[in-house]
């Protein structure tokens, strides 16, 4: 029989008579020894193995940001497979190139995927993705800010943004009263009273610039004064309030807190007060949104006093009458009730009415002034036709 030895010029070998064997990239001498039986032996001549690399592909483009048109230059490399080579561009907007190299001008605005596939002589493929190409519009800036109006001093908030163009962007204010700004969104405290012009001027990669601005309209600050009248008296208290606004943007508007938990509007007011001590406060808006608020008064309004202690129906008690004088007689009306004739009877003091003092109402002098005074509150005129008089425990008529 016949034995077979392969070296395949990698340092690997074999016994089969036909071998199969898997090289790396690289160049390689294969040799074959036959021998017989007998022992001799044949070496034909050695196989020459070339192994190519596996096809690689890388592809590029630039630029990769400009402004409509834009004009790309593509490039392709190959790496291993086995020549000649075959190129397929696709650029994203429909159109293709079958260059190593190529260019493409874009027109339309938008992001577009651009890839390279290369095709080796045995059929072998390899695909890379070149990159994206963005296609822009013109630079344009664009600026707002809000409040545009108020009363000074007056924060604004600025905002700035770009389009187009090529980023990234620089952002530059000029704020109109001698300040400027290099932030997109900036805030800007303008004190004074005046028309301002915000003007941003946007920057981008290239050079390129763009300029946006607004107006801003600064009022004199808001002021106030305010009067109450009265602020104080027994209640209930009527009390007028006046508010004065300057400055700002008319009309004003006038909201009155009157301290006992109602309110009202107005640059004058009225309110009555109950018994009691409140603070009132005003608050001015104008048209510009300005706003002020402030104390306007401290109101005292007095509850009146209790009611005395009352008699009978509910009146007051009127003062006890004087004592009569014991130098002069008092002679009384005739009395209905009496059949005899009337005849003066003269009274005498009580020692407490000889003192000027008054007398007890259980004593016989107060008991005649309280029947007085029952008669003047009952109304039946005893009060003036009959007079009483006590002397001695009896009654003169």
């Amino acid at each position: 029989p016949y034995t077979f030895s392969w070296t395949f010029g990698d340092g690997a070998t074999s016994t089969s008579q036909s071998p199969t064997h898997t090289y790396a990239a690289g160049t390689y001498s294969a040799q074959l020894t036959v021998s017989d039986a007998a022992g001799r032996s044949v070496t034909p001549a050695a196989l020459s193995i070339t192994v190519y690399p596996a096809l690689t592909v890388t592809a590029g483009v630039a630029p990769t940001v400009g402004v409509a048109p834009v004009e790309a230059a593509f490039t392709g490399t190959v790496g291993g497979g086995i020549g000649p080579f075959t190129y397929a561009w696709v650029f994203g907007d429909g159109s293709t190139a079958s260059t190593q190299n190529a260019t493409h001008t874009y027109t339309g605005l938008g992001t577009y995927s651009t890839q390279l596939t290369v095709t080796d002589g045995t059929g072998a493929t390899a695909t890379a993705l070149a990159g994206t190409v963005t296609v822009n519009g013109p630079l344009a800036a664009t600026a707002a800010g809000t409040p545009l109006t108020g009363d000074a001093p007056m924060m604004v908030k600025l905002t700035g943004s770009g389009a187009g163009g090529v980023p990234p962007y620089s952002y530059a204010w000029d704020l109109g009263d001698g300040t400027t700004n290099a932030q997109a969104d900036p805030t800007h405290v303008y004190s004074s009273r005046g028309t301002y012009t915000a003007t941003l001027t946007l920057t981008d990669s290239k050079g390129t610039t763009s300029h946006a601005s607004f107006q801003v309209t600064v009022y004199d600050p808001l002021r106030v004064t305010s009067s109450v009248t009265p602020t104080s008296g027994g209640a209930p208290l009527s009390v007028t309030f006046t508010g004065t606004a300057s400055g700002g943007l008319p009309p004003y508007q006038f909201t009155w807190q009157f301290g006992d938990g109602s309110s009202g509007s107005g640059a004058t007011a009225t309110h009555a007060y109950a018994g009691g001590s409140f603070n009132a406060t005003l608050t001015v808006r104008d048209a510009a949104g300005g706003g002020w608020t402030g104390a306007a008064a401290n109101v005292t309004a007095t509850a009146a006093p209790a009611p005395s202690p009352t008699t009978g129906g509910g009146a007051a008690a009127p003062a006890p009458p004087s004592t009569t004088s014991p130098s002069q007689p008092t002679t009384a009306p005739s009395a209905p009730a009496s059949a005899e004739p009337s005849e003066p009877v003269e009274t005498q003091p009580t020692p407490a009415a000889a003192n000027n003092q008054p007398e007890a109402p259980g004593s016989p002098g107060g008991l005649g002034v309280l029947l007085l005074v029952i008669g003047s509150l009952l109304g039946t005129g005893l009060g003036g036709a009959v007079f009483l008089a006590w002397r001695n425990g009896r009654v003169g008529r």
